[in-house]
């Protein structure tokens, strides 16, 4: 795998992408029902931030996009997120040291010391972290949460997530 920064998504490479995740951000990672909104909302959203990563697997495709922001302290803090199938059809990437070792790597040399983000609480993004955390897939961090924050009015809970760099 290799990561490699990215100066702007076209309508198409994020078209192809978003069409192996949308079921999963479409009322899930991002809590709004109306397709067309959210894809709009998230195209919009990846293309202002400051950093834009992309992920290829080993055949030179992309399966996964990252766009977010350095903060005061040299973290980078995830906005958006698509995650797409590999060359073989599978998002078992997801789940494997070589893909967390490749993001930790790119957050390294780019002198960011941490990965994290605002996450929906027990949504499948918040548990796909979890599952990271527990089987220790992104190598020598320290895994923490903070900021928990309700939002009665729209039914939802917020957690900051950060795999700090040791």
């Amino acid at each position: 795998m290799q990561a490699r920064s990215v100066t702007t998504f076209t309508q198409a490479d994020f078209d192809a992408m978003w069409a192996d995740c949308s079921s999963s951000i479409v009322d899930g990672t991002m809590p709004h029902s109306e397709h067309d909104h959210c894809k709009s909302e998230v195209f919009n959203s990846m293309n202002q931030q400051p950093i834009k990563l992309a992920v290829a697997d080993d055949d030179n495709k992309d399966i996964s996009y990252l766009t977010g922001y350095k903060t005061d302290d040299n973290h980078f803090f995830v906005v958006s997120g698509l995650h797409g199938k590999d060359t073989s059809g599978s998002k078992g990437w997801l789940f494997k040291g070589t893909y967390w070792s490749t993001i930790k790597q790119y957050l390294v040399d780019n002198n960011l010391v941490a990965y994290a983000g605002e996450m929906l609480k027990d949504r499948s993004a918040y548990n796909h972290v979890l599952t990271v955390s527990d089987l220790n897939l992104y190598p020598g961090a320290t895994f923490s949460t903070s900021n928990l924050r309700e939002i009665p009015s729209l039914g939802f809970t917020t957690i900051n997530i950060c795999f700090l760099h040791n």
